[in-house]
């Protein structure tokens, strides 16, 4: 906030009546750690007077409902919900979250810096507060390229917005261990700008997370495991406890209280979310209720999830009730339940009994936006793993006489509930010359395709891809594509015939990005994301109506994954752990590795 008005003064003291007042009360105050009866006055947005009688003009009636503070997630990708930012805030405020601090990557990787400028541009628009921090790993890391870079300029011009308010997570910590130009300059040009820096260090123990601290790392949102949660807060960084959708880190808040740890250097944040998630089961009012089942005391659980985030990012208006704090509160009937009656954002009403009181304004995006599928066709034979030995085949007919070997491959393993893949050897089959699947032993053909300008080999117009195994998903026949790939983004598919894998590839070219379900030639299932290939305009309830629709046609196939799209999503992204298929190859914990060990 500004140096507050002469107005506002004046409505702080009673000497004019105030916007709002919020009566009969109970207030949850994370500053102290109470929970009290009062009124709050709102005038200018803001709360101007707490516990005194005011005279306002209007009146709202809490008939006793407690009052918390909007709550923050401190680290979302809105692409993953495949919700533009004007449906998502609308979805969002319903649940309670009244800020967000998006990492735009997503969209930043598939379009650039116009790419953030276009939700930046947009969320001027929505009566949330969208905050953002600046991509710091534009591609993500040297072993996969999307649609852009954003080097040290950019970077600097992203944090020179109101708008932003961090370096966004500093994927490539091999570089930054090693001293590389690159990721340094960017974390040196946010320290010298007093700006947070956002950390993802999976797994990342021992002398390399003392360095990694060292050089400008300050939080970690990768934590799987409790005893690397505990090692970072004691060495000083903050923790982002994940409940997403593929990534279920819940539980570490059950190690750390069971360790004694205070835990006013951890918040709830949600990284990736189904749409379906939020829409169904919940956002962050969701997590704040099973946390509280799990022992965290209610006004701690909410704490997690509004001063915490609110104090890592200085927002210091933000996540309290407080004189001079912005009036974005929550009212719930029971702390336990946690359920969403009414939200105010600014001191405005948005919320009422659960629903949205305001109609969304339509969005529109430029057309380099729209269009960002620029792979030329794939044909069943460019899906051909070809085994590098002679064919062995002479007769096939005779039954002595086998026409295949079997052969040791990497295979990519799906570790539900996680994003870290685990890297298997299988025995698979050589076929007339080339390495098959083996859906009865859950192994399908993976492919990444470059989809971006120059993954095009104009003059002879073939597609750039790579292909190998992936272990996890359960097809057992057809392919599942998608154009949502962290994070570059580039085309996924994964299949059994090489004609469904095909189809579904030509079906996302014409759609323009999305997500397709084939079997037999024909798509069966299919959801058209034309924002960047990630997102779509559509109304929320249409988008979630197709992707039900696509998920009941992965079952069809066979699939058993309970999040198919959104692990698919992973199988790419080189700087998690373990083994991930990029344009470029099979990458290993950052190291390029073969696909055949024999």
């Amino acid at each position: 906030m500004e140096f507050p008005s002469d107005e506002m003064r004046r409505a702080a003291l009673g000497e004019m009546p105030c916007d709002l007042l919020i009566k009969d009360g109970v207030l949850v105050l994370p500053n102290t750690h109470e929970v009290v009866e009062g009124d709050i006055a709102i005038h200018g947005g803001h709360i101007v007077g707490l516990f005194e009688e005011y005279e306002a003009k209007k009146t709202l009636d809490a008939d006793g409902m407690y009052i918390c503070p909007g709550l923050i997630d401190g680290h979302i990708h809105v692409e993953s919900t495949m919700l533009t930012l004007t449906r998502f805030s609308t979805l969002a405020l319903s649940h309670g979250v009244t800020t967000i601090v998006c990492d735009p990557h997503e969209i930043a990787n598939v379009c650039g810096i116009s790419g953030v400028a276009a939700l930046i541009k947009e969320s001027y628009n929505v009566p949330m507060s969208v905050l953002f921090t600046a991509s710091s790993c534009v591609p993500a890391s040297p072993f996969e390229m999307g649609g852009a870079v954003l080097d040290s300029r950019d970077v600097m011009q992203l944090l020179s917005s109101d708008k932003v308010v961090a370096l966004g997570e500093m994927m490539n910590f091999p570089g930054l261990l090693q001293g590389e130009a690159v990721p340094v300059s960017k974390v040196r040009v946010a320290k010298e700008m007093g700006m947070r820096v956002d950390g993802h260090s999976p797994l990342l123990s021992g002398k390399e997370l003392d360095a990694y601290i060292l050089m400008g790392a300050q939080s970690d949102h990768e934590c799987s495991l409790g005893e690397e949660a505990l090692e970072k807060l004691r060495k000083g960084m903050w923790v982002m406890i994940r409940e997403g959708t593929s990534a279920h880190n819940l539980d570490l808040l059950g190690y750390l209280l069971h360790k004694g740890v205070n835990l006013r250097r951890c918040m709830l944040v949600t990284d990736d979310r189904d749409v379906r998630d939020i829409a169904y089961k919940g956002y962050l009012d969701e997590v704040i209720r099973r946390a509280i089942q799990m022992g965290v005391p209610p006004i701690d659980a909410i704490t997690l999830a509004t001063l915490n985030p609110a104090t890592y990012f200085s927002l210091r208006e933000y996540g309290n009730i407080k004189i001079g704090s912005r009036a974005d509160l929550v009212m719930v009937e029971d702390l336990e339940d946690f359920k969403v009656h009414t939200v105010l954002t600014g001191g405005q009403v948005v919320v009422e009994n659960g629903k949205p009181t305001y109609t969304p304004q339509k969005t529109s995006f430029d057309e380099h936006i729209l269009k960002t599928v620029h792979c030329p066709p794939v044909s069943r034979d460019m899906l051909t793993i070809h085994y590098p030995e002679p064919q062995l085949n002479t007769r096939p007919n005779n039954p002595t006489t086998q026409d295949y070997k079997k052969v040791r491959v990497r295979v990519i393993g799906l570790v539900e509930g996680s994003i870290i893949t685990e890297s298997l050897i299988e025995e698979v089959d050589v076929v007339g010359g080339e390495l098959v699947p083996a859906p009865e032993r859950d192994i399908s053909r993976l492919a990444v395709i470059k989809r971006h300008r120059d993954g095009i080999v104009s003059q002879q117009n073939i597609p750039k891809l790579s292909l190998g195994f992936l272990h996890g998903l359960g097809i057992q026949r057809g392919a599942i594509a998608s154009t949502i790939a962290h994070d570059a983004h580039n085309l996924v598919v994964a299949g059994i015939e090489k004609e469904s894998m095909s189809h579904a590839i030509e079906q996302i070219r014409r759609m323009q990005g999305g997500v397709c379900i084939a079997d037999e030639g024909g798509s069966l299932a299919w959801l058209k994301l034309e924002v960047a290939g990630l997102m779509s305009t559509e109304p929320t309830e249409k988008i979630m109506k197709n992707l039900d629709k696509v998920e009941r046609a992965a079952h069809s196939i066979g699939c058993t994954h309970p999040s198919p799209i959104m692990a698919l999503s992973f199988v790419a992204l080189s700087p998690v752990p373990h083994l991930k298929l990029t344009d470029r190859g099979l990458i290993e914990d950052m190291h390029p590795v073969k696909l055949v060990l024999d």
